[in-house]
């Protein structure tokens, strides 16, 4: 078997890149060449052309764009349309909080008169299946009449108290002055 020759890199890369040169110090500098803001003493002073870019000549701000001599301008028109995304509105109907009197009706049918009483607390539990069915018309009806009843029931009880304790005493008093 025949070795290969061996690997030589002079001919693509023939010489490696020249060391780089630092730069003088400060001092070496500033005696070696003078500074380029002021023309050396004793000679007369020379115009030298501007350093870095051309100037661009800008339009001051606030003012429209015009166009420059020898430079050509380019619009792009660029409309940005943002729409709304439609949103879902849940519309959330609170029905007015509905006295059904059933502390009323409970009052007429342990303090006043109890069979109007009860009816009246059957009416005051229809007024609160009714309102917590969502039907507030028939539920204010309900009301008014176990709100009427519990009335009826407390004034018939009032007659009632007053006839038994005013009754016995007008009997009372009528054997007494026999």
């Amino acid at each position: 078997m025949e070795q290969p020759p061996p690997y030589s890199n002079q001919k693509e890369n023939p010489a490696p890149h020249p060391p780089q040169q630092q730069e003088p110090l400060l001092g070496e500098h500033t005696e070696k060449h003078p500074p380029q803001g002021y023309p050396p003493q004793g000679y007369p002073p020379q115009s030298y052309p501007p350093q870095g870019y051309p100037a661009q000549g800008y339009p001051p701000q606030g003012y429209p764009l015009q166009q420059l001599a020898g430079m050509t301008q380019e619009q792009q028109n660029t409309t940005v349309l943002v729409q709304k995304q439609p949103q879902t509105a849940t519309v959330v109907k609170t029905l007015p909080i509905l006295n059904d009197y059933m502390g009323l009706s409970v009052f007429a049918c342990l303090f006043c008169c109890w069979p109007v009483g009860i009816f009246a607390i059957i009416k005051s539990r229809e007024s609160r299946n009714h309102y917590n069915a969502g039907n507030y018309d028939e539920a204010m009806r309900s009301a008014k009449t176990a709100r009427n009843l519990a009335v009826i029931a407390i004034i018939c009880g009032i007659i009632l108290f007053c006839g038994l304790i005013i009754v016995p005493l007008i009997f009372l008093r009528v054997a007494v002055m026999k």
